[in-house]
């Protein structure tokens, strides 16, 4: 009896530890409970349909989802006060993402606002509450403009690239 219940605490050790180490590998920050219920909740009451939630929860990172459903509202409400005639907000998704939860507490990433035909691509960093979850502050880092033309670019006569 006691063997047996020594190789079972041994395998629940065992399997915690395995899973330290596949998140280690990772190097993914977790949030904690407060903020995973925060987060799903969040993504649960605005996606309606139940394909539209699972291909966030199984396909997007944690961090991905922290920018887009967390920070993002908070964002856009800090650069349109900055900026009024800012008509776009992006953070960045895709193979090209920067998001990073740095801790439970803390993610940075990349994003760009419109204005017109001119894009601003920038880098912050957004602070979420320990004990909520919530978006307490949002901070620009750095940015710089790129005009995009309305339209395709013929080059003239005599125009060389």
């Amino acid at each position: 009896m006691k063997l047996r219940l020594f190789t079972k605490q041994a395998l629940i050790v065992a399997a915690i530890l395995g899973c330290n180490i596949s998140l280690a590998g990772t190097n993914e920050t977790v949030l904690n409970r407060a903020q995973s219920a925060y987060l799903s909740n969040l993504i649960n009451s605005q996606l309606k349909n139940q394909d539209d939630r699972h291909y966030i929860f199984d396909h997007w990172s944690e961090a991905q989802r922290v920018a887009e459903f967390i920070c993002a509202p908070l964002a856009k409400n800090l650069i349109k006060q900055r900026f009024p005639d800012v008509d776009k907000i992006i953070l960045d998704q895709g193979p090209d993402n920067k998001q990073k939860l740095i801790s439970s507490t803390l993610l940075a990433g990349n994003g760009q606002y419109r204005v017109g035909n001119t894009w601003t691509p920038f880098s912050y960093e957004c602070e979420l509450s320990d004990q909520t979850g919530k978006a307490t502050k949002f901070r620009i880092l750095n940015r710089e403009k790129v005009v995009v033309a309305p339209g395709p670019v013929i080059p003239g006569k005599g125009v060389t690239e």
